[in-house]
């Protein structure tokens, strides 16, 4: 990437890293698509193993991926590590793919950016149900992303100037979709989320009734070559009406991402946490999460808005009007941070590093602004490590966001080294075959 962009060659996203997931690996044509576009791979982002019926898990030799906001609890999944590795600010870009919200759900609860874009856009897996799209810190980034890998100028509707417009988009709320069992305080936080677009003019509610069947059945149906194929077209195609006559009167729909906030490592128990997401999947309609808040007890709150078939750029315009008006925090408080005393080796010989607040997407809360993914390059985006690894701070961290990975030797001539910029620009080593993180001294 240093020769090309010596040699004059630009790149819509130049040296900007991003996580992969596990599940597709370098290899898938979205990968392909960001890499040709400038992106340096720096690892594999971690994914549940099959031996779970649920998914919103990711797995690590070292351990289950912990939640940045609440270690306690799982990231989501199945993008698990994509979501955590990007709220963590290790990258602020990550490859995902969404079968039934295994995007959706773990931006979600971690906080973050998460965008399903319409079905058959870029391809997916043999049932038609997965579609590839982009975890991101900012609305810009992930239309950043999508214009790579979709090739549909995006960027313009998320620009934070044009927050507001002439025309409200008009909108359905639907805490359930009609036969969710959606938590009341989950509900009640991205109503009020959604709340904030109303006061700004950017959407208009309309009382059109939102009552869909619960297509697990036809989803089941779909992923098993033994399913009911007739049933599950059946009752695909009678969903497909319900929503056909939602968006002949509305523009969105606006509904909480989850029903449920992130549950423990044990396992979610009976609730289904795809029960808002999957409707989509199923339907082919594109739909994005972002951060609406936090319940009571610290857990993220994700704010799903869906729209008609290929109307990604609706959803990009609303969802940046939103992050301009009420924008969304960064984990803070277990970060990594250049020491302001010398630096001690530990017992294991690695030098003892303090903790660091995040550093924030848009400056907020007083913190330095980053001005978009290119700033990572200069030490930024990459400023937050790890979450919970360790039990005191250490200069090197096995990062549970990470899965193993091979070095790479594009991103280590390309990114691994001190950015002539200075400030904190991030080194990255191989220990023992995995990466791992420490800022540069």
């Amino acid at each position: 990437m240093d020769q090309a962009l010596a040699r004059g060659d630009r790149y819509p996203l130049a040296g900007v890293p991003i996580g992969v997931k596990a599940w597709g690996g370098v290899a898938s044509p979205q990968a392909r698509r960001l890499r040709a576009a400038g992106c340096v791979p720096i690892g594999a982002t971690s994914v549940p193993l099959k031996s779970t019926g649920w998914q919103t898990w990711g797995h690590t030799d070292r351990g289950p991926t912990v939640n940045p906001w609440r270690p306690d609890r799982v990231p989501g999944g199945s993008s698990a590590g994509s979501a955590a590795a990007v709220a963590a600010g290790i990258v602020p870009l990550a490859t995902a793919s969404d079968g039934a919200g295994s995007t959706r759900i773990p931006a979600a609860w971690c906080g973050v950016v998460g965008v399903k874009p319409t079905t058959g856009r870029l391809p997916g897996d043999a049932a038609g149900l997965a579609v590839p799209g982009p975890v991101a810190r900012t609305v810009r980034d992930a239309a950043r992303y999508l214009e790579v890998i979709l090739g549909t100028a995006l960027t313009t509707a998320a620009r934070t100037d044009q927050a507001t417009q002439d025309r409200a988009y008009t909108a359905a709320w639907s805490a359930t979709l009609g036969y969710g069992d959606t938590d009341p305080d989950v509900a009640a936080v991205a109503h009020a989320a959604a709340q904030t677009l109303t006061a700004a003019g950017v959407i208009a509610w309309r009382p059109v009734p939102v009552r869909l069947l619960d297509l697990e059945p036809a989803w089941r149906a779909l992923r098993d070559p033994a399913g009911d194929r007739d049933a599950a077209a059946a009752l695909r195609a009678e969903n497909s009406r319900r929503l056909a006559d939602v968006f002949a009167d509305v523009d969105l729909l606006v509904t909480p991402t989850t029903p449920n906030r992130p549950h423990g490592h044990a396992g979610p128990g009976a609730r289904m946490s795809v029960a808002l997401t999957w409707a989509f999947n199923v339907s082919g309609h594109p739909a994005i999460s972002v951060p609406a808040g936090f319940t009571a007890d610290g857990c993220p709150v994700g704010l799903q808005l869906v729209a008609r078939h290929h109307a990604e750029a609706d959803l990009i315009h609303v969802a940046a009007a939103f992050e301009h008006l009420a924008p969304w925090p960064a984990p803070t408080g277990q970060l990594p941070r250049r020491p302001s005393t010398p630096r001690r080796p530990d017992g294991d010989g690695h030098e003892q590093l303090q903790a660091r607040p995040a550093v924030s997407a848009q400056g907020r809360a007083g913190r330095r602004a980053d001005p978009g993914p290119a700033a990572c390059t200069q030490g930024f985006g990459l400023a937050a490590v790890a979450y919970a690894l360790t039990s005191k701070p250490v200069g090197l961290y096995p990062s549970r966001y990470l899965a193993d990975c091979e070095p790479s030797e594009e991103f280590t001539r390309g990114v691994c080294r001190p950015h002539p910029s200075g400030g904190s620009a991030v080194l990255v080593q191989v220990v023992s075959g995995r990466w791992a993180a420490t800022l540069s001294p």
